[in-house]
Protein backbone atom coordinates (compact mmCIF):
# COMPACT_ATOMS: atom_id res chain seq x y z
CA UNK A 1 0.00 0.00 0.00
CA UNK A 2 1.39 3.75 -0.19
CA UNK A 3 1.58 5.93 1.84
CA UNK A 4 2.30 9.64 2.66
CA UNK A 5 5.26 11.21 4.04
CA UNK A 6 5.39 12.44 7.63
CA UNK A 7 3.87 16.17 8.33
CA UNK A 8 6.39 16.69 10.78
CA UNK A 9 5.69 17.90 14.33
CA UNK A 10 4.99 21.18 13.43
CA UNK A 11 1.88 20.18 10.95
CA UNK A 12 1.21 17.45 13.25
CA UNK A 13 0.42 19.35 16.04
CA UNK A 14 -2.47 20.90 13.50
CA UNK A 15 -4.49 17.93 12.89
CA UNK A 16 -7.08 16.45 14.59
CA UNK A 17 -5.88 13.02 16.56
CA UNK A 18 -7.86 10.75 14.69
CA UNK A 19 -6.41 12.71 11.12
CA UNK A 20 -2.83 12.56 12.09
CA UNK A 21 -3.47 8.70 13.45
CA UNK A 22 -4.98 7.69 9.49
CA UNK A 23 -1.95 9.91 8.39
CA UNK A 24 0.55 7.89 10.37
CA UNK A 25 -1.27 4.86 9.24
CA UNK A 26 -0.98 5.21 5.67
CA UNK A 27 3.11 6.19 6.22
CA UNK A 28 3.08 2.54 8.34
CA UNK A 29 1.74 0.32 5.20
CA UNK A 30 5.12 1.91 3.45
CA UNK A 31 5.26 2.19 -0.50
CA UNK A 32 5.40 6.02 -2.62
CA UNK A 33 4.06 8.63 -1.20
CA UNK A 34 0.15 9.33 -2.40
CA UNK A 35 1.51 12.13 -4.07
CA UNK A 36 3.14 10.47 -7.07
CA UNK A 37 0.14 8.20 -7.16
CA UNK A 38 -2.14 8.50 -10.39
CA UNK A 39 -5.76 9.63 -8.93
CA UNK A 40 -6.97 6.28 -9.59
CA UNK A 41 -4.03 4.49 -7.45
CA UNK A 42 -4.35 7.25 -4.86
CA UNK A 43 -8.45 6.91 -4.70
CA UNK A 44 -7.78 3.07 -4.17
CA UNK A 45 -5.36 3.79 -1.22
CA UNK A 46 -7.78 5.74 0.45
CA UNK A 47 -11.13 3.07 -0.06
CA UNK A 48 -8.79 0.32 1.03
CA UNK A 49 -7.44 2.53 4.22
CA UNK A 50 -10.87 3.51 5.41
CA UNK A 51 -12.74 0.25 4.84
CA UNK A 52 -13.04 -0.83 8.78
CA UNK A 53 -15.72 -0.96 10.57
CA UNK A 54 -17.09 1.95 12.61
CA UNK A 55 -19.23 2.14 15.32
CA UNK A 56 -21.98 4.14 13.98
CA UNK A 57 -24.26 5.40 16.79
CA UNK A 58 -27.93 4.91 16.50
CA UNK A 59 -29.55 7.77 13.40
CA UNK A 60 -32.54 8.31 11.82
CA UNK A 61 -32.57 8.22 8.02
CA UNK A 62 -34.81 9.99 5.88
CA UNK A 63 -35.01 9.78 1.73
CA UNK A 64 -35.93 13.42 0.86
CA UNK A 65 -36.26 15.49 -2.88
CA UNK A 66 -34.94 18.65 -2.89
CA UNK A 67 -36.16 21.37 -5.54
CA UNK A 68 -34.07 23.11 -7.53
CA UNK A 69 -31.18 20.93 -9.04
CA UNK A 70 -29.95 21.69 -12.66
CA UNK A 71 -32.21 18.87 -13.79
CA UNK A 72 -34.79 19.22 -11.19
CA UNK A 73 -35.38 17.72 -7.67
CA UNK A 74 -32.24 16.40 -5.85
CA UNK A 75 -32.08 13.53 -4.06
CA UNK A 76 -30.58 13.71 -0.46
CA UNK A 77 -30.68 11.32 3.12
CA UNK A 78 -30.30 13.35 6.13
CA UNK A 79 -29.20 10.83 9.20
CA UNK A 80 -30.10 12.52 12.18
CA UNK A 81 -29.46 11.27 15.75
CA UNK A 82 -32.50 8.69 16.78
CA UNK A 83 -34.96 11.25 18.68
CA UNK A 84 -33.85 13.85 17.11
CA UNK A 85 -36.45 16.56 15.51
CA UNK A 86 -35.00 19.21 12.76
CA UNK A 87 -35.15 22.66 12.85
CA UNK A 88 -38.80 23.70 11.28
CA UNK A 89 -40.05 20.46 13.52
CA UNK A 90 -39.04 17.91 10.72
CA UNK A 91 -38.19 14.65 11.77
CA UNK A 92 -38.93 11.26 13.17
Amino acid sequence: MASTPSAGPAAASRLEPQTQAFLDGLARWGGPPISTLSPADARNVYRSAQNVDVPKPPADIEDRSVPGGPGGDVSVRVFRPTGRVAPGGRGR
